[in-house]
C-alpha cells in the first residue's frame, strides 16, 4: 500500500490516508523522499533527523524532523511517499 504525497512541500507533516476499517501497524511504515533528480531516499524512523508519529499507539500523521524536514522543504520538485507494509527503517 503507498500514500503518496506530490506537489509543493509547504508542510513536514503528512496525513496516513487508510482505506476505513483499515489500521496501520505502527512498525511497518516507510518514509520515501523523492529529490527533484528523481532520486528515492528512505528516511528513517528519527525524532532527530527522521520522522515520528503524532500518536505512536494510533497514528494518523507522520511528522519529519530537524534535516529530513529541511530536506524536503528546500527541494521545490520532491514528493514524499509514506510506504505501508515493510518494517520500519530505523537508523543504523
Amino acid at each position: 500500500m503507498l500514500n503518496a504525497v506530490r506537489g509543493k512541500i509547504i508542510s513536514c507533516e503528512y496525513t496516513l490516508a487508510v482505506q476505513p476499517g483499515t489500521t496501520v501497524d505502527p512498525s511497518r511504515v516507510n518514509v520515501v523522499y523523492t529529490d527533484g533528480g528523481g532520486g528515492a531516499h528512505i528516511i528513517p524512523q528519527d525524532p532527530n533527523a527522521g520522522w515520528t508519529y503524532d500518536d505512536p499507539n494510533q497514528p494518523h500523521r507522520v511528522i519529519l524532523h530537524g534535516s529530513a524536514c529541511d530536506q524536503v522543504k528546500n527541494d521545490g520538485k520532491a514528493s514524499v511517499s509514506i510506504m505501508l507494509g515493510c518494517k520500519t527503517e530505523v537508523p543504523r
